[in-house]
């Protein structure tokens, strides 16, 4: 097995994406992810309840992101926030 960009969440970690190698509409949409996944972690340790089936989603839509993020850089390993799984992803 080759190397792999490491694909997940992290709320204090500038965005990897923002180094031009991604299409702006890729990296906004990424930005976006991150961004409400901050605003979840901030929710959780403040006591806000979150809405049902919100992290499967989200972490649903992070790996779609991932298999994009793939199709540019060539491999991804995608962490799972959800399972804590790392799943690679090979582009196609």
């Amino acid at each position: 097995m080759g190397r792999a960009a490491l694909f997940q969440w992290d709320y204090h970690a500038f965005p990897v994406w923002s180094g031009g190698e991604l299409p702006s509409d890729l990296s906004s949409e990424l930005q976006t992810w991150s961004d409400e996944g901050t605003e979840r972690y901030f929710d959780r340790l403040t006591g806000v309840a979150l809405p049902d089936g919100w992290e499967i989603e989200w972490s649903t839509r992070g790996r779609a992101l991932a298999r994009r993020v793939a199709a540019h850089v060539g491999s991804v390993d995608y962490k799972n926030e959800s399972t804590g799984l790392v799943e690679r992803i090979e582009s196609n």
